[in-house]
This record gives C-alpha cells, sequence and structure tokens, in this order.
C-alpha cells in the first residue's frame, strides 16, 4: 500500500496514540497527523487499506489512546459502514 510503511523510524521516541474514536475520517486523519502517528484502516480480514472520507465515523481504534506506538507500527482505525 502507497504511503504506509512498517518501516517507521521514531529516533527512539515513540509518540502516543491519539483517541480518534467517534470522529469522522478527516478528523481522525488529522489528528493523527497532528500526533505523528500513521493511521489506517481496517479491511477485510483486518489487513490495512487507506483511510477514506467517505466513510462514516470511527467506532474503535487499535492501539488504544494513550498507548506509545512504537517502530514497525500505526494507527488502526475501524469506521461505520
Amino acid at each position: 500500500m502507497a504511503g504506509v510503511s512498517r518501516e517507521l523510524d521514531y529516533d527512539g521516541s515513540p509518540v502516543v496514540v491519539p483517541d480518534v474514536v467517534g470522529l469522522a475520517p478527516a478528523d481522525a486523519i488529522a489528528a493523527a497527523d497532528a500526533a505523528g502517528v500513521p493511521i489506517v484502516a481496517a479491511g477485510p480480514g483486518d489487513e490495512p487499506r487507506p483511510l477514506r472520507d467517505d466513510r462514516g465515523p470511527v467506532v474503535r481504534q487499535r492501539p488504544p489512546a494513550g498507548e506509545r506506538l512504537g517502530a514497525a507500527n500505526w494507527l488502526v482505525a475501524w469506521t461505520e459502514p
């Protein structure tokens, strides 16, 4: 998938995952970008895919808000259809 890498480098400083549950996709993307956290949507079989603006609000996320995101990780969001 273009733009998403499992080879992320936080220079030894893991970032804190923002709370995106309840946000519209565009707002979730903005919150994740502001926190420096890559965000993807959970596709079939929970395979990552781009988070689309035409979906409903985020109803679940992994990892939970407040946890630290280390290297080779991203925020996965589940949305309403």
